[in-house]
């Protein structure tokens, strides 16, 4: 499989490894982290312009739209520590999302689906907009953020290129099928110990819809790795460290949510080279 889209190499820098590239991505992503008017300061260093900043007080959920003469990203915001977040986090039990041109139901977390809804036509019309058919369109997303980039991958054919980090499973196998028909070409990371991609478990029928490019705490990049690899690297991540006693009364293994945070892929990515 390869990593770099056909029509444009990652990034619009053919001369950058795929996951290096993607580190644009990964900047963009914390960036919809960001108040709108941090937002309109920051996005001229990195290449881009805003074209709208998207957000819905009832679910919480929050995107931001920006583009550049190559390309138009609408990058979604992840989990932030408040109720509206939490509670779509919570919401397990998966509904209905659509179904394929085959027939295949795809059924995905209701809390996801929820933020998707709320927002999906501002983000359509603002993508549509800033790309009127000339440039290509990215969904990217930290945690949260990732799961709702894949939502709008499967949503929105024009995607060309679905980039997340650290993203829990969407939903059954009918998101595996979705993928698979649709025009994204998904690149998924997952860095050292982060625990948010093994959830929600396999046990309740959520599939993940490619293998990772998972990050090793070394600084390698292994593309397409398999179930087994990325579990025994988040093994190893475990054993090497010292566990943190200040978050509840037993010993706990910090690193499994300090791993997740967005700043952490980036550094990961910033030190990683391409095997």
């Amino acid at each position: 499989m390869s990593f770099v889209n056909n029509k444009t190499k990652a990034g619009g820098h053919p001369e950058c490894p795929p996951v290096v590239a993607d580190l644009i991505y990964q900047r963009l992503s914390a960036l919809a982290y960001q108040a709108e008017d941090v937002v309109r300061f920051e996005i001229g260093r990195f290449g881009y312009k805003l074209i709208e900043h998207i957000h819905d007080e009832a679910t919480g959920a929050d995107a931001i739209v920006v583009a550049n003469e190559a390309e138009v990203v609408v990058a979604f915001r992840g989990t932030q520590k408040n109720y509206a977040d939490i509670m779509t986090d919570l919401k397990f039990r998966k509904c209905g999302f659509m179904t394929s041109a085959d027939g295949v139901e795809c059924r995905v977390h209701r809390g996801f689906a929820d933020q998707w809804r709320a927002i999906r036509e501002q983000v359509f019309l603002a993508v549509q907009t800033a790309a009127a058919g000339r440039r290509r369109i990215v969904a990217t997303g930290h945690s949260l953020g990732g799961a709702l980039a894949v939502l709008c991958s499967i949503a929105y054919r024009l995607v060309d290129t679905c980039i997340t980090f650290g993203a829990p499973r969407v939903g059954d196998i009918g998101v595996v099928a979705a993928m698979a028909a649709g025009t994204a070409e998904h690149r998924r990371y997952v860095f050292g110990a982060d625990v948010v991609p093994a959830v929600p478990l396999m046990t309740m029928s959520y599939r993940h819809d490619c293998r990772p490019i998972y990050l090793t705490r070394k600084g390698r990049a292994i593309r397409n790795c398999p179930l087994w690899r990325e579990l025994l690297g988040r093994a190893r991540s475990l054993l090497t460290l010292n566990w943190s006693k200040g978050w509840t009364v037993c010993p706990i293994p910090a690193r499994m949510f300090t791993d997740h945070r967005i700043g952490e892929y980036g550094h990961a990515i910033a030190r990683t080279s391409w095997k």
